[in-house]
Parts: structure tokens; sequence; C-alpha cells
């Protein structure tokens, strides 16, 4: 038989034995098919000739990058055990110790992949703190800076929400658990926003590589452990709670608006300077809204364990949310945007 025929008859072989053991031909129609059409194919088996090749052929680029590699472990590890040894019994200067015992450390981090994930999270929390300081910053003298400080104090009460629920869960929890635990506490809405900004970000995204560069061809999926790194957590929780969506209520059905009566055009009255009073007030109400979101927020973070305790901490989210309707209220009255 020849070379090109075998390796496609053993290709088909081990794609019928893929569509057995998984069972998807007893539920889809078109796998049925597609089965029942390779065994007519493959017919009566061939038998084989000579010995069958177990694994493809590595070649000669490969090896040497293995070799390489493998020689760079034993450098870094006769260089961390002679910064060891030698700061252990003292017969090399510490200077020399230590910068011996970094790169064989530093090597074995970047070999093993956990170096990239540390710089990548630093990286992140830097940048991170520094937009929030702009924020800070900026926020007395605009709307805009202010709304987005709002965006990050919500994705940071999530967060904290969030990571007191996960130590209740098991080790292997992923980003259904933060559905469903968005679900439980702010509502199907905001779960249905999370789901929808965590399929965009695992799509992937071309930008800057760590390496250096940008990345170039179609981006690649995230992979699932990255996705539940803090870093892309907080990235999603800012997505779910932008433009206030964590308080948002779903609007009444609108009515058609009557037509309105033709009247004359009005002048328009003159721009009177708003009263310093009513700016200190429009920043108090935006500060007690502010302190009663996260007190709701914390308050769902509360271990309760009896019937009682659960209606009590209800009767208190109550209250809460009436007391932040009646502030908005009183800052729509006042001219300042929405909370």
């Amino acid at each position: 038989m020849p070379a090109g025929a075998a390796a496609n008859r053993d290709e088909l072989e081990r794609l019928v034995a893929a569509l057995e053991r998984s069972g998807l031909a007893e539920s889809r129609d078109d796998i049925a098919a597609l089965l029942a059409q390779s065994k007519a194919l493959l017919g009566t088996p061939a038998p084989p000739s000579g010995r069958p090749r177990r694994r493809p052929r590595v070649s000669a680029r490969g090896k040497l990058r293995a070799l390489v590699l493998l020689l760079l472990d034993a450098v870094a590890a006769m260089a961390t055990l002679y910064g060891a040894a030698g700061l252990g019994f003292e017969t090399v200067e510490a200077l020399e110790g230590g910068l011996a015992m970094a790169a064989g450390l530093g090597w074995a981090l970047w070999r093993w992949g956990g170096l990239s994930a540390l710089l990548a999270e630093a990286l992140f929390r830097l940048r991170y703190a520094l937009r929030w300081a702009g924020l800070w910053l900026a926020e007395p003298f605009s709307d805009r800076a202010y709304e987005a400080l709002e965006t990050l104090l919500d994705a940071r009460e999530v967060m904290r929400g969030w990571r007191a629920h996960r130590r209740t869960l098991p080790p292997s929890h992923g980003l259904q658990d933060v559905e469903a635990w968005l679900r439980a506490t702010y509502g199907p809405r905001i779960a249905v926003r999370f789901a929808r900004a965590a399929e965009e970000r695992r799509a992937g995204q071309p930008g800057w590589t760590l390496r250096g560069g940008q990345a170039s061809g179609p981006p690649r999926p995230v992979p699932p452990s990255r996705m539940m790194r803090w870093s892309s957590l907080i990235t999603l929780f800012e997505a779910t709670a932008e433009g206030g969506a964590l308080w948002a209520t779903d609007p009444p059905p609108e009515r058609p608006p009557a037509p309105a009566p033709a009247l004359p055009p009005l002048a328009a009255p003159p721009v009177e300077a708003e009263a310093p009073e009513h700016l200190q007030r429009r920043l108090d109400l935006r500060e007690l809204i502010r302190r009663k979101r996260q007190d709701i927020t914390t308050a769902y973070g509360w271990k309760l364990k009896t019937e009682a305790e659960i209606a009590q901490r209800d009767n208190y989210l109550q209250e809460l949310r009436t007391e932040i309707a009646v502030l908005e209220k009183e800052l729509a009255a006042l001219g300042g945007p929405p909370a």
C-alpha cells in the first residue's frame, strides 16, 4: 500500500474511533451520517504493511531546540546550586551568589510560564492604578471622569463580593460560577451583560504582546485559566457595570406622547450661574448615593444562617434602595446627572 494512502486510512480510522467514543452519532443525524459514510469507505480493514508509525517524526530543528533548552535548564540548575551553596558556606561574595541564584530562578520562572503571567499582572495593576489616580484627580472637573470612576468603584465592589463568595466554592470554579453568582446577586440582566462581555474577551483581541511587537494574524482565544485572573475579571466587571447598569431598573413601557399644542416661540431665558450651595449639595448627594450603594454590595456578602437574619438583611436593603431613590430624585431636581 502506498505511504500516502496508508496515512489517509489511518486518519480515517482514528476519526471513526473518536466519533464512536464521543457518542454524538446517537444525538445528531449529521454525525451519524458522517460515521456511516466513513465506515463504508473503510470497508474491510487492510492488512498492515510493516510496523505502524505511532508518533510523528521530529525534525532536526525541533531536536536542536530541545537540546538547547535542556542545556539552558542544566546551566540554570547549576547556577542556582552554585549560588545557594556559595552563600551557605560563605565561599562566594553575596552579590555574586545572589546574581547566580536570581538568574537560575528567573530562567525557571520564564521556562515554565510563571514569570510572563506575573509580569502581565504587574503591568496591568500599574496601569490600573494610574488610571484610577487620573480619574480621581479629574472627577471634580469632568462629569465623564466622575461616571468612569463610578464604574471603577462599582466593579471593585462586585470583585469584593465575588472574592467573598469564591471562598465557599471548590478550587475548580470558573466563569460559569461567576455568572451564577451575578444572577443570584444582581439579577439575570447583569448576568447576561457579563456573559456577553466574557464571550467577547474569550475570542481574543490583537494587540501588543508581552515579548514585544504587534500581534499579527487572527487573535488567539484567551485560555480559561487566564479568564479567571484578577485583571480579566475586573475588566469584565467594568464592562458589566458600565453606565450604572448595576443600579438601573427596567424602564416601564413607553406611551406615545400626546401632540403638544402649537405655541408661539418663546425667548430663551438668560442663563444664570449656579449657586455655590446647589453645587455643594449635588456633590454631597453623589457621595451619599455612592456610600449607600456600597452598603448594599457589602450586605450581599454577609454570612447569614437563619431565615430571620435573611429577612432582616432584605428589609435593610429595601430601606437603602428607598433612600437612594429619594436622593436621586433630589439630585435630578438640582439638575445633576443621574448617579
